[in-house]
């Protein structure tokens, strides 16, 4: 019963595409929607967001973000050739992480070295952190 009734909506789908399906807005229309929802009392911004941790951007969270880091990550992708150096599957975009060899958070000074870092799937790399690493930006 439940495929005849996926199959149903995938029929239905076919007939009525999303209505913006691959467009995309322009400039001006993003600079409006953005206005628009910078003056909405709906918005909660600052301080009074409830992530709101004091405007302080850690120097981790900083350098996980910065260029450098997106460089020294791609790099090391490229060196193992996008592979897991554990297992060897040939990594896809969502299921691999570059891993820090020391640790990223207590040498700094290792944090864009390219040979401080290897290619793991997203399994392998749980499995030398645990469980509890299992971040939506664990990459090292």
């Amino acid at each position: 019963m439940a495929k005849e009734i996926l199959a149903t909506i995938a029929e239905k789908n076919k007939k009525y595409p999303p209505a913006f399906s691959g467009r995309t807005h322009s400039l001006q229309s993003k600079e409006q929607i953005s206005a628009s929802k910078k003056k909405s009392p709906k918005t909660v911004r600052g301080d009074k967001h409830h992530n709101w941790k004091g405007g302080v951007t850690s120097a981790q969270g900083k350098a996980r973000g910065s260029l450098e880091y997106v460089l020294w990550r791609n790099a090391v992708y490229e060196r193992d050739r996008w592979r897991c150096t554990s297992c060897g599957i040939n990594c896809q975009k969502g299921n691999i992480t570059a891993h820090h060899i020391e640790s990223f958070a207590t040498n700094p000074h290792l944090r864009f070295a390219v040979d401080n870092g290897v290619t793991l799937c997203r399994p392998c790399h749980i499995a030398v952190h645990g469980p509890h690493e299992n971040r939506v930006s664990a990459h090292g």
